[in-house]
């Protein structure tokens, strides 16, 4: 059980980390060129 609990911190510290940043940015950087800038955020948004 005491080998478990060490292994799962960096597991889900460095999973979502990496996974969540790039996906975020890279979602909302098309979607506002393709539907402009003040539109495309405020109606997807």
């Amino acid at each position: 059980m005491s080998v478990a609990v060490p292994e799962a911190v960096p597991a889900k510290a460095e999973a979502p980390a990496p996974e969540k940043k790039p996906r975020r940015p890279a979602r909302r950087r098309p979607a506002r060129k393709k539907s402009e800038p003040e539109s495309g955020a405020v109606t997807e948004e």
